[in-house]
């Protein structure tokens, strides 16, 4: 989830947006103490396992996925690779 937050301090201007998804519907107190130990300042949706698993076909944990500007799944990450490569990706749609 840092790296989440690094990535959104550093595109938010140009259009890019995080969405952290409470996908396994942990309670609201036990997010806002994961949020507040990382600092997190993008929005939290809470309970939203049916959301994540029936609409973006989620199988793991963590599950990164990208959606372009007409609203497609342009990237799907399972697990965690290094913030470079998600970074390009980023990059790479942002430019479109």
């Amino acid at each position: 989830m840092p790296h989440l937050e690094t990535l959104y301090k550093r595109f938010k201007g140009a259009g890019f947006a995080v969405l952290g998804v409470n996908a396994d519907n942990d309670t609201k107190e036990n997010i806002e103490s994961i949020v507040g130990s990382f600092k997190l300042t993008y929005p939290m949706l809470m309970n939203g396992n049916a959301v994540a698993f029936e609409s973006y076909n989620m199988s793991r944990f963590p599950t990164t996925i990208l959606i372009d500007r007409s609203g497609n799944i342009a990237h799907r990450e399972l697990s965690f690779h290094g913030i470079a490569p998600l970074e390009a990706r980023i990059r790479e749609l942002l430019s479109k």
